[in-house]
């Protein structure tokens, strides 16, 4: 930002900035939503974390998103249970690659 400004070029407006992010966002949804329908043992891990266990008031997704929401007010970035969900995905799904890649690769 601070090279274009020194440079003078014309920066966008906001509206042209919520445009492009709008749709790199949906860019990324589609190809998230594509990669799920590819994979059906990463189908069957995402459709269980929906189901509400016996004796559990919630599903283990509604626990995810509480302890995540602990996590952000305690002012960490991220949290464990999204930690070990992303390494679930990889391992769940050896076939993605560069070319389906939701996450960077490590």
């Amino acid at each position: 930002m601070a090279w274009l400004r020194r440079h003078r070029v014309l920066l966008p407006g906001a509206t042209v900035l919520e445009r492009l992010v709008a749709s790199v966002r949906e860019q990324a949804d589609e190809r998230l939503y594509a990669t799920v329908a590819r994979h059906a043992s990463l189908r069957r891990e995402l459709s269980g974390l929906l189901m509400v266990p016996e004796g559990a008031r919630m599903s283990e997704l509604e626990r995810l998103r509480r302890e995540i929401r602990l996590y952000r007010r305690a002012g960490r970035v991220s949290a464990p249970p999204v930690d070990a969900f992303v390494e679930l995905l990889r391992q769940e799904a050896p076939a993605l690659s560069a070319r389906t890649a939701i996450w960077p690769r490590t």
